[in-house]
């Protein structure tokens, strides 16, 4: 199977919800307790949440990615990472694996 064409976005509200699901599909834990930490990365200025959706950007979300920002301690030693955004998670849904989703979101 070849790459799929996809929209890399910033999620709104309702594909909070089905990233959710796939998140507690996948990963255990409550949808709602998924929405919400999903939600706190979205609003946050030091995080970034983003959701894949196939096509020109009006089809199904099909995986999600998300960053934040590090910053160490004053006293951190050397072997501490740097500063600056890290990947925090990334999830594709299984019928949507392999064909280059993750590589974009990650991107």
């Amino acid at each position: 199977m070849g790459a799929v064409e996809l929209t890399i976005r910033a999620a709104s509200g309702a594909e909070l919800d089905v990233a959710a699901r796939l998140a507690a599909s996948e990963r255990g834990g409550s949808e709602e307790g998924w929405r919400e930490r999903f939600a706190a990365d979205r609003d946050d200025e030091d995080a970034c949440f983003l959701v894949a959706v196939v096509g020109n950007g009006a089809g199904a979300v099909v995986g999600y990615g998300r960053a934040r920002w590090f910053e160490p301690r004053p006293d951190a030693t050397a072997r501490t990472a740097p500063a600056g955004y890290y990947l925090t998670g990334v999830l594709v849904a299984p019928a949507h694996r392999r064909l280059g989703v993750g590589e974009q979101l990650t991107r």
